[in-house]
C-alpha cells in the first residue's frame, strides 16, 4: 500500500482544500497555497507557530503553488492548519435564523 492511497481529501467546488496523511500518533497535513493565497498567508504569518513561519518562508513558490507539508505532532500544530485554510478559503457566513 503506497503513502497516497491513504490520504484523505477535503474538496471544495472541485478543488483540493487540503490533504491529509494519517499516521500512528501524528498526521501529515499538505496544503497548496496559490500566489493569492500565499499572500493572505502573509497577512496573518504573526499568528502562526515559528515552525510553520519557517516553513512557508523556506518553501519555494513554484508554477502551480506553494506546497506545503506540515507534519503534526503536536495539538498546537492543527491551529495552524486551521488559520491556513481559512486564508485559503473564508468560511461562509452562517445565518443566524432571526
Amino acid at each position: 500500500m503506497q503513502l497516497l492511497d491513504l490520504a484523505i481529501r477535503y474538496r471544495k467546488s472541485g478543488k483540493t482544500l487540503i490533504s491529509l496523511f494519517p499516521e500512528h500518533g501524528a498526521f501529515t497535513a499538505l496544503v497548496v497555497l496559490g500566489k493569492k493565497e500565499s499572500e493572505n498567508v502573509m497577512g496573518i504569518r504573526e499568528q502562526l507557530s515559528p515552525s510553520t513561519r519557517d516553513l512557508i518562508g523556506s518553501t519555494n513558490q513554484l508554477q502551480d503553488g506553494k506546497w506545503l507539508w506540515i507534519r503534526v505532532l503536536d495539538p498546537s500544530q492543527v491551529e495552524d492548519v486551521k488559520q491556513l485554510l481559512q486564508a485559503k478559503r473564508k468560511p461562509m457566513a452562517r445565518s443566524t435564523g432571526a
